[in-house]
């Protein structure tokens, strides 16, 4: 995804640095990120055309209660790793720098929104992809818009569990994932640091593995995620 500037203290790279990997919400099913059945389907299903006609409900719903419970779960995964001290310091820049105008400013470029559910699980599709695969470029606009199409076709067939509020929690816990493995993609990249950035990808690639879903084993193209 496009890079955007994190203006972050050294404690907030580090926190970041540990939590770009999917197991920041590493979960039991009960409430406190997302699940992957979703992400599981769509791979399944890579090949499935999208149906233009979608009834589903995919609005993001922005409950203050909601948002402010994905947040605690993000900070507390933070807390339980690093400490109380860098934990007050991610809880203070996402107070200031809320995660679903990060994520928007993240998104804008390729046309995703945070309101939409398919937008944000095919940003976190495609993030997770760049860094497990460590790879050199950004995607293009014709391969996000792929992604996007086989994350449509997958809830067009299969549809999003749980209600309002527990699909709001699951997309920010996605913007939350995206964001913090954009920003520790950056730094690395930024610093010219070649070796974090392979030992992140190899974390990232460890814990999506733990979770299910093997993203080295993936080409992203015009046509979205196919097996290599």
């Amino acid at each position: 995804m496009r890079h955007i500037r994190f203006s972050l203290r050294s404690t907030l790279v580090a926190a970041f640095a540990l939590i770009a990997i999917p197991a920041a919400h590493a979960q039991d099913n009960g409430g406190s990120g997302f699940d992957l059945a979703l992400p599981k389907m769509m791979l399944d299903g890579l090949g499935v055309p999208a149906n233009q006609n979608n009834a589903d409900d995919t609005v993001v719903g922005a409950d203050p209660m909601v948002s402010a419970q994905a947040k605690m779960v993000f900070v507390e995964h933070v807390r339980a790793n690093k400490g109380d001290a860098v934990a007050r310091s991610i809880d203070d820049w996402f107070t200031q720098n809320p995660v679903r105008t990060v994520f928007a400013r993240v998104g804008e470029p390729y046309g995703l929104s945070p309101q939409s559910y398919p937008d944000v699980m095919a940003a976190w599709m495609v993030s997770m992809w760049l860094t497990a695969n460590n790879a050199p470029q950004l995607p293009s606009q014709t391969q996000v818009d792929g992604v996007r199409r086989q994350v449509r076709a997958t809830i067009e067939q299969k549809g999003i569990t749980g209600t309002t509020s527990e699909r709001q929690l699951q997309a920010e816990s996605m913007m939350y994932e995206v964001v913090s493995a954009i920003g520790a993609r950056q730094e690395a990249e930024q610093a010219g640091d070649r070796t974090a950035l392979e030992s992140l990808a190899a974390s990232t690639q460890s814990n999506l593995q733990q979770r299910g879903l093997n993203f080295q084993a993936l080409a992203l193209g015009d046509s979205g995620l196919q097996p290599r």
